[in-house]
């Protein structure tokens, strides 16, 4: 499941824009128990995504009665599978199928009804994002292009008034599956949530806010009574420029040949998210990392909906080839380090599609870290399939990062049966050849499930930076050792 998945819900107001403001007050003057004393009190009002709503006034402890009682539906029936004859397996499977969705839909209720908790930045408030860290802009200039500056001050005014911090836009690349919308209304509308399509390169231009605060995507809110992204406040795509294959490995190739570091920054989604959610989340960890290459993702078709788990599963199985020509073609590019991030079941695109590079024969040297966030994986299945390939990598160092306390992968080994990569609630599993390590510490379950301390995780932040910019081992970043030889595995300090 992605780290993006809850924050969507709770943030994104955009997928709620059709309430009117008196609509949102009649709905905030209907919630059980509410009034609105004070506007100080009202401010602190959480927004309540749409999937949410339906929760409200709900007891917690109802809602965890009926996990157990699904759980008890979901092994019974896996049970009975196994005496089944042919026509009633069909019948089971398809009512296993709709309670597997229930389950997961049930671990987000269980998040709507969870109180409250700030996010943990992954800086001080106090300490900002400088403006000149991400790589500058170097494509559609024409909707980069700031407005008009306001007429200048007089002369002894000028020195009296400090200039307002700008907005810093952040071009990522991409490569995506996705089918292309035939006129979109706009950027985010670029690339839809259904269907297989043809592989389209591309570049994005993102805008980050100066008072962005690292770990955070800051999006509209609506019980802020900000129905549109303000530049000045928010994440905003401003722009997406599909490109002829070509005409992008040309591109990129000439901005590689003038960066320095002529390095690439891969990222790869889960579950439940859409073409502009991963463009915001690359631009946001190629700022907050200070990355000083070129920012690349590639979106697979998810079909961005909570009830979706099961037809993503599916369809990021159809993407691992893709991903897999992806790497082929960044390969070919005067590229001299690629560092992939992937998270949740974006680790099986990932790891299906380099599985399949290695075992062709192809180089890794360009490849230099493989970091893998809360994989979404069934375990033995990593462990006999992906992880050998994995340690072949020449020159590839691979880094897993777990947690005792992602809720979401717990959730999902209960409609599996099997223990995921990325949970390590039984006990951090090591992999030859590969570093885990175990961020429960950083990972809190009151927070998004659990499940995005990939990136607002202060630690995990810090240890990102360490291995990209800094190029250290586990012990060097400061990590904790911990099991028995052959075992090791590494603990990120509380």
């Amino acid at each position: 499941m992605n780290t993006d998945t809850v924050t969507n819900h709770r943030d994104r107001a955009g997928k709620a824009a059709g309430i009117s403001f008196l609509g949102f007050w009649l709905f905030v003057l209907l919630l059980p128990g509410l009034s609105l004393p004070a506007a100080a009190q009202s401010a602190r009002t959480p927004f309540v995504p749409d999937d949410c709503k339906q929760y409200i006034g709900t007891a917690r402890s109802t809602l965890e009665t009926r996990r157990t009682e699904i759980e008890g539906r979901i092994q019974k029936m896996r049970a009975d599978l196994l005496s089944a004859d042919p026509e009633k397996t069909r019948a089971i499977m398809r009512e296993l199928r709709r309670t597997q969705e229930d389950m997961l839909e049930l671990v987000f209720a269980l998040d709507c009804v969870r109180p409250a908790e700030p996010a943990k930045s992954a800086a001080p408030s106090a300490e900002r994002a400088p403006a000149a860290s991400p790589p500058p802009s170097r494509g559609l200039q024409s909707q980069a292009t700031p407005p008009p500056p306001p007429p200048a001050a007089p002369q002894a005014m000028r020195r009296a008034v400090p200039e307002a911090p700008q907005a810093v836009e952040v071009t990522t690349y991409f490569a995506t599956n996705r089918k292309k919308a035939t006129s979109p209304a706009s950027a985010s509308e670029t690339f839809g949530n259904e269907g297989l399509g043809d592989l389209t390169f591309g570049k994005a231009v993102v805008s980050i806010p100066a008072s962005h605060t690292a770990g955070n995507i800051e999006l509209p809110k609506l019980w802020k009574f900000e129905r549109t992204a303000d530049p000045n406040k928010h994440f905003v795509l401003k722009a997406v420029a599909p490109l002829e294959t070509d005409a992008a490995k040309a591109e990129l190739a000439e901005r590689l040949k003038a960066d320095a570091s002529r390095s690439m920054l891969v990222f790869v989604h889960g579950y439940n998210s859409s073409f502009e959610d991963a463009a915001l989340r690359t631009a946001q960890l190629a700022y907050d990392l200070k990355f000083p290459g070129t920012p690349f993702f590639y979106s697979w078709p998810s079909a961005n909906r909570v009830r979706a788990y099961l037809q993503d599963e599916e369809t990021a199985r159809l993407c691992e080839s893709v991903f897999e020509t992806v790497i082929g073609q960044l390969s070919s590019l005067p590229v001299e380090s690629i560092y992939i991030v992937a998270h949740s079941m974006g680790n099986r695109v990932v790891g299906h599609g380099l599985q399949a590079f290695v075992e062709k024969g192809n180089s890794t040297k360009h490849i230099k870290e493989l970091l893998l966030a809360a994989p979404d994986i069934n375990a033995d299945l990593f462990k006999t399939t992906i992880a050998p390939r994995l340690a072949q990598m020449q020159g590839t160092r691979t880094t897993i990062y777990a947690s005792s306390g992602d809720l979401a992968l717990i959730a999902s080994k209960v409609v599996h049966g099997f223990r995921r990569v990325g949970e390590s609630s039984g006990g951090v599993l090591v992999f030859r050849g590969l570093d885990t390590v175990d961020a429960s510490g950083a990972s809190t379950s009151t927070r998004n499930l659990g499940h995005s301390y990939l990136v607002d995780s202060a630690p995990v932040i810090k240890d990102l930076h360490s291995i990209i910019a800094s190029k250290l081992a586990a012990k060097a970043r400061g990590l904790l050792e911990k099991g028995a030889a052959p075992d090791i595995y590494w603990q990120l300090p509380q």
